[in-house]
């Protein structure tokens, strides 16, 4: 039976300030941006009003988290359970996992790795990792994202939190980049393939068979 779930992104406007995270070349370090809007329906509150609404499934972007303190991740891992829904994906929209710059694309990883942290308190079941964003045509690039992909991977092994990736940003912009790095990294990766402008369907050509 389907399952219907909802993103947070579809309610941007209504949960509160964006936090959104960008990377300070001057000061070497990331910094939060707060984009100031109303907060007509709280996190905590979103997933009772969703399962009556008729959904079971639900997925939260990083931004929209006011509080990554460990009592607000058990009061929202409660709220998620009490309702009845499945976490079924963190959605980490920052980091570059193959910048050129080695300090910058270690700091990244050490932020996602920390959003693996929150995404097994708050009970997700998966977290999206952007695939990077090197030009896709870059050889080098693409073995340098499968393995830093792999890193996470195994970070997250012990804390019941499944990797997926996306055709979204450059480096998995192509469909055989997407299955390069399937192939690269196993039944270890999961997919989860959204419309293709260029194809006029949902996922990549050649993706669709190997969703996970």
């Amino acid at each position: 039976m389907p399952n219907l779930s909802l993103t947070t992104w579809s309610l941007h406007r209504n949960l509160g300030p964006l936090r959104w995270t960008q990377w300070d070349d001057e000061r070497k370090e990331h910094v939060t941006r707060v984009e100031e809007q109303p907060e007509k329906l709280s996190l905590l509150e979103l997933p009772a009003v969703l399962r009556d609404k008729g959904f079971t499934t639900m997925e939260i972007c990083h931004f929209h988290f006011k509080d990554t303190s460990s009592s607000y991740l058990q009061e929202l891992r409660e709220a998620i359970q009490q309702a009845g829904m499945r976490f079924y994906t963190l959605l980490a929209d920052y980091g570059d996992i193959t910048n050129p710059d080695e300090t910058r694309r270690e700091a990244d990883m050490e932020w996602l790795q920390r959003w693996i942290d929150i995404a097994s308190a708050a009970g997700a079941e998966r977290i999206r990792i952007i695939g990077g964003d090197a030009d896709p045509g870059d050889a080098e690039a693409l073995k340098l994202a499968a393995s830093q992909l792999q890193r996470l991977i195994d970070y997250a092994t012990d804390k019941q939190v499944r990797i997926v990736t996306e055709n979204f940003h450059a480096m998995t912009s192509t469909a055989d980049n997407c299955l390069a790095l399937l192939d690269a990294c196993g039944n270890q990766l999961g997919y989860n393939g959204r419309w293709c402008a260029r194809w006029n369907y949902s996922g990549c050509p050649g993706c669709s068979a190997k969703l996970r």
